[in-house]
């Protein structure tokens, strides 16, 4: 997507909501441990919307140290679209795979180009 598409109407097949994982990891210390792991999960549903530009998206774990307390230490990111379904509704994270333009068969691919 371009510039032009800014503001244009899109269909939407998928969303991501935010969500936690336990997840067994090894920490520094060389021990087993059960972290909690925010991860964002996939929705399906069809919608339309108007397309309102790119975010990027971190998943990690909160971590504890005595020096500075609790962190979120970033394991993984990756980019999606913002999109809002209607002027009352909060604007929501789209995969960029689950994104087409009305008229359009075309997908638009993982770096936001038209396929």
């Amino acid at each position: 997507m371009t510039i032009e598409d800014y503001g244009k109407k899109v269909i939407i097949s998928a969303t991501y909501r935010r969500g936690r994982e336990q997840r067994t990891v090894i920490n520094k210390q060389g021990r087993e441990t059960t972290s909690i792991w925010k991860v964002w999960k996939r929705r399906y549903f069809e919608s339309n919307g108007i397309f309102l530009g790119f975010r990027w998206l971190k998943e990690g774990t909160r971590e504890y140290e005595l020096e500075y307390g609790y962190y979120f230490a970033v394991k993984g990111g990756f980019k999606v679209a913002l999109v809002s379904p209607s002027p009352r509704l909060n604007p929501v994270y789209v995969p960029l795979d689950a994104i087409r333009m009305p008229g359009r068969k075309r997908l638009i691919d993982s770096k936001g180009r038209v396929l």
